[in-house]
């Protein structure tokens, strides 16, 4: 199961492969922009370098399941079964804690190998780092570990299977999704005892919070649906019909949308990552995520008609839009990489690209079908009279403009600036946020 901590590039948490089953566990740091990965298939865990492309690998005890940035970001926790015990018998004990501190530029290093019980799940930390809590899914408990005294401090009795798992925004409590009785346990971190088993749907799978912590939800996989549980009163209060086999849920920032990863099954895997509109209770848009869809997120001020209008230009060129709103765009820019002689009045961002300003539609596709390696994205400083978004009224001068293309590392070069219609264009989901 794929999962990817990326605070520096928000716009991440909309694309597809964010959410999506692979044998692969990935988290990253704020330490120079460093991607790490947990390859289950060779236990190893690799350092990408994105500035260089250089990745460095360390072999580790385990065969990662589940890795998870701590704190600042300069520890990780993984676990999994010894190396080699995976799918063997978990009865004998062989689930592992690894702690590996990150170093810049190199692979991260290993610290503590702590015993963890069966058969760990899914991982999560408190905001110090000091204990990590574990959902062991073959002895249907949340392992509490003391992570400086290395050794498991508590194991808490929940319900049948427990797998995903988070802690609540406040940091008093951690739910844990129950697979094979359709329940959610609720443990008092502070008292060490489940306080509550809410009766969620079938195969839950994982739990995400709403940043202020009122609502909770639940993947239900084998129910092709999200229940959203009152946090407070353990109530639950709907079930939102979504793809199928959902998986992962994440809810952004301010709180307003809902991302689901639907994993589908090993036999027909899933294509699509729902997005719920949290107020409404529905999907308002299906991002296609396994037959080349792209999945954008646009930042932009609330007050932009220009920024509307160039939506209006991607929507014709086949992109569907999602809008939503920013009050720090020189914060997401600067996260993003965008130099600050390109900046305009927007922010967008495609497949992992970064679109800035008013980018023709044609360029993004070209960037789209031609993906040139090492590249952050493009942008139209400014705001050009006559860009897409910014055209004269009849008979008005237009400005000449240049579509830059810039990278890590290298001076922004030309990308050109011819406006094309793109040809017969693929559906495409694009998420707008201002």
């Amino acid at each position: 199961m794929s999962v990817l901590h990326r605070r520096d590039l928000p716009f991440l948490l909309a694309g597809a492969g964010l959410f999506l089953a692979a044998p692969m566990a990935r988290a990253s740091t704020d330490c120079g922009g460093t991607i790490f990965t947990a390859d289950e298939g060779s236990a190893s865990i690799s350092a990408v370098d994105l500035a260089s492309g250089r990745i460095s690998t360390v072999a580790v005890p385990i065969t990662p399941h589940n890795v998870q940035a701590v704190g600042d970001g300069r520890r990780l926790f993984a676990v999994g079964t010894a190396a080699g015990a995976h799918g063997t018998d978990h009865a004998r004990g062989s689930g592992r804690l690894v702690v590996l501190e990150t170093v810049p530029g190199a692979a991260p290093r290993v610290v503590a190998d702590i015993a963890a019980g069966r058969h760990p799940g899914h991982v999560v930390a408190d905001a110090a780092g000091g204990r990590a809590f574990i959902a062991d899914s073959e002895a249907d408990a949340l392992l509490v570990v003391d992570v400086a005294a290395r050794r498991v401090a508590a194991s808490v009795p929940v319900g049948d299977y427990p797998h995903g798992l988070r802690l609540s925004p406040d940091g008093r409590e951690v739910w844990l999704a129950n697979v094979k009785d359709g329940t959610v346990s609720v443990v008092d971190v502070a008292g060490g005892r489940e306080v509550a088993r809410i009766q969620a749907g079938p195969s839950p799978v994982q739990v995400g919070f709403l940043p202020d912590g009122s609502r909770a939800y639940v993947s239900l996989r084998d129910a092709n649906a999200v229940a959203e549980i009152d946090a407070r009163t353990r109530r639950v209060l709907r079930r939102i019909p979504v793809g199928r086999g959902p998986v992962q849920v994440f809810a952004t920032p301010d709180g307003k949308l809902l991302y689901v990863a639907n994993e589908g099954t090993r036999a027909a895997p899933g294509t699509t990552a729902s997005v719920i509109d949290v107020a409404a209770g529905a999907v308002i848009a299906t991002i296609e995520t396994g037959r080349g869809a792209h999945g954008v997120v646009v930042y932009k001020a609330e007050s932009c008609d220009c920024c509307d209008a160039w939506v209006g230009h991607l929507r014709n060129s086949g992109l569907h839009v999602i809008a939503h709103h920013s009050d720090d765009l020189p914060a997401m820019r600067r996260r993003a990489g965008v130099p600050r002689e390109l900046e305009s009045c927007h922010t967008a961002f495609v497949d992992n690209y970064v679109i800035e300003g008013h980018v023709p539609p044609a360029s993004v596709w070209r960037l789209l079908g031609e993906r040139p390696a090492g590249v952050l994205g493009l942008a139209v400083p400014g705001m050009p009279v006559g860009s897409p978004g910014m055209e004269t009224p009849r008979g008005g001068a237009s400005q000449p403009y240049t579509v830059w293309l810039f990278s890590i590392g290298n001076p922004p070069r030309p990308y050109g600036t011819t406006v094309e219609a793109h040809p017969s264009p693929p559906r495409m989901w694009v998420t707008l946020r201002s």
